[in-house]
């Protein structure tokens, strides 16, 4: 979903809609996809998957927009309403005072109230629709500040108290608000002391790590691993008062890591959506990966889904046990 809306950002200018692109404007793109005949510009890119998309033209790939100011923002809006808000509120803090917005968002995710938002928080311009979505394209006329600065902090990253403990968390972030059922479970189910070196696939803004690192004090090192930036983030500050080495890493692990040593153990909540999309392949992928990434006799403990189909995969392991089935999620030991 997000390449169509990556590709109708151009659409009102490519059908003479409105005012013709500046190529030569100060650029900057947030959670999209290149698009297509712009080929210069900052990208605010969250997801490991998507980075080397970019890697054409000559885009440079910025981890924040400090006091940077653009002529033009690109943007597409994912479905996390927080979120989305963040983003337009993040949008007008580094907006010029002439500058231009071309935002897009799928109907079935709230593009319908698209228009309804910017004019909310000041923007004046054109609305199109295509392809089940939605682009606006105009500039700040008006700007609520109040408003503006209320998102901007809710949808940074922040303390929360989950399960009695206070992490650092961030919107956007898988399951930023509330301490995953699955994963709960998960580390309630390991039946065997983990020790030497492991990881988490998918690690999130830190709880399955934090929790493993609290309870087993004989583990040597931790790779925290996460396909997107913002949960490297926020694990990176929630782990850092164990005296456990922690080694933090922005990868797609539906691809092999290359580990500088074979695991003993890993601990894996796969996720199986993009978007709105149900896909089983992430799982199945990451469990390859694991599988590679163990060494002999190493351990993966995995939740998912009671209706996911991973044990096709999970075979390719030399044993496999289903520890517990409860509350529509199933726990699995697999030894290589």
């Amino acid at each position: 979903m997000k390449q169509i809306l990556s590709d109708l950002l151009i659409y009102p200018f490519d059908n003479n809609l409105i005012e013709a692109l500046d190529t030569n404007a100060d650029t900057l793109f947030i959670n999209c996809l290149p698009v297509p005949s712009l080929n210069e510009g900052d990208v605010l890119n969250f997801y490991a998957n998507d980075e080397k998309k970019w890697r054409n033209g000559s885009h440079k790939i910025i981890s924040g927009l400090e006091d940077n100011f653009y002529d033009q923002i690109f943007c597409t809006l994912p479905k996390n309403k927080i979120e989305v808000r963040y983003f337009i509120s993040l949008i007008t803090k580094h907006l010029n005072k002439k500058g231009r917005i071309i935002i897009s968002a799928a109907n079935d995710l709230g593009g319908k109230n698209l228009p309804k938002w910017m004019n909310e928080f000041g923007f004046i311009g054109e609305n199109f629709s295509k392809k089940k979505s939605r682009v606006f394209v105009g500039k700040l006329e008006k700007p609520d500040n109040n408003m503006i600065q209320e998102c901007f902090e809710a949808g940074s990253m922040h303390e929360l108290t989950l399960d009695g403990i206070e992490f650092l968390t961030q919107s956007g972030v898988f399951g930023w608000d509330k301490v995953d059922r699955g994963s709960k479970l998960l580390v309630e189910t390991i039946d065997k002391s983990l020790s030497g070196v492991g990881a988490d696939f998918g690690c999130g803004y830190g709880y399955l790590s934090h929790q493993i690192l609290f309870k087993y004090k004989d583990i040597k090192k931790l790779y925290a691993i996460d396909v997107d930036s913002r949960a490297i983030s926020c694990a990176r500050k929630n782990l850092k008062h164990f005296d456990t080495e922690v080694s933090y890493h922005w990868a797609d692990l539906t691809k092999p890591f290359p580990f500088k040593e074979k695991l003993h153990w890993i601990v894996m909540n796969p996720p199986f959506h993009e978007g709105k999309e149900r896909k089983d392949n992430l799982g199945q992928a990451m469990i390859e990966s694991a599988y590679q990434a163990l060494g002999n006799t190493g351990v993966l403990y995995m939740v998912a889904n009671r209706h996911l189909p991973y044990e096709k995969t999970l075979s390719m392991f030399s044993s496999v046990e289903k520890l517990k089935e409860e509350d529509g999620f199933k726990v699995y030991r697999a030894v290589k």
